[in-house]
């Protein structure tokens, strides 16, 4: 138990404050630990021990490894990876969107990529659901397609789907006046915007919008401006992915995405963002100092 301490746990775990190592680190971790040697369960099992231990006294809330799998199988190397953006991608984006002829496009994307809800909880949000004074957004609800090819909103497809969201100021803002340019888009086609069960985002006709309206505006905007094509879902995966960046543990990324399984939280956290890849490479660059 020595030999592995000294070789493997302190070398990996001796370095910062136990509460700086997040599940991330941990799954490398483990992940390298698997491929090198036999006993990486008995590895990880140690240091779970000194984590539970931390928790014990205090010093943590949460175990990391108890978040990390140890599953590496074929189809896991083989998933197609799905495209997603730094920080500064998204800014850059978004100041596309707001510059889009399209009035719906600014606030539908920085909502989506400020929240993470899904596209279809976001066509079937009502202003009901939108609480601005608490700053929370309320999810019950998803637009989908009936048998008669209509989209209508139907219930969430799971119970952790129903959730509140927090919202930050400035996207409450965005909203605000949205909900001011919304009554003079639609009165400009002849409607009321003054309605109760009022869509946030609504068609002209002030129907639901097509679930593949906002994917052709994505693609034009990307097409426009020379960014890689990205699907809907990608916005809901760079929240995830910046929540983690953020320092968020994955109980609170898993409760505000909605996931019912934690394994969908954590599918996110095998991926380094290019700018975690930076730090490292410039620890090591400090570290060796040549």
């Amino acid at each position: 138990m020595k030999f592995l301490f000294d070789k493997n746990i302190s070398e990996k775990f001796g370095d910062k404050r136990i509460s700086k190592y997040t599940v991330p680190y941990c799954q490398n971790t483990i992940n390298e630990w698997k491929e090198n040697y036999a006993t990486h369960r008995a590895l990880k099992s140690y240091v779970s021990k000194v984590f539970d231990f931390a928790i014990k006294m205090n010093v943590l809330t949460d175990n990391p490894m108890t978040y990390v799998s140890f599953s590496t199988g074929k189809n896991s190397h083989e998933t197609k990876k799905e495209i997603y953006l730094e920080a500064d991608e998204l800014k850059e984006f978004l100041y596309y969107c707001e510059n889009d002829s399209f009035p719906l496009t600014y606030p539908f994307f920085r909502l989506l990529a400020f929240t993470g809800i899904r596209k279809g909880e976001a066509l079937a949000l009502t202003w009901n659901d939108v609480d601005f004074k608490d700053r929370q957004l309320t999810i019950n609800k998803t637009a989908a397609l009936d048998e008669k090819n209509k989209v209508v909103a139907t219930p969430p497809k799971t119970s952790s789907s129903n959730r509140t969201i927090s919202l930050d100021q400035r996207t409450v803002d965005i909203l605000k006046q949205w909900r001011k340019d919304q009554r003079k888009y639609l009165l400009a086609y002849g409607q009321n915007a003054m309605q109760p069960n009022q869509l946030v985002f609504a068609s002209k006709n002030n129907n639901y919008i097509a679930l593949t309206r906002f994917n052709n505006v994505l693609t034009r905007i990307c097409d426009n401006h020379d960014f890689p094509r990205l699907k809907i879902h990608g916005f809901r995966h760079t929240h995830c992915s910046l929540l983690f960046e953020a320092g968020l543990s994955v109980k609170e990324v898993q409760d505000r995405l909605g996931h019912s399984d934690v394994q969908t939280t954590l599918n996110i956290y095998t991926h380094v963002t290019k700018k975690q890849k930076d730090i490292v490479a410039e620890k090591f660059s400090n570290y060796v100092n040549f």
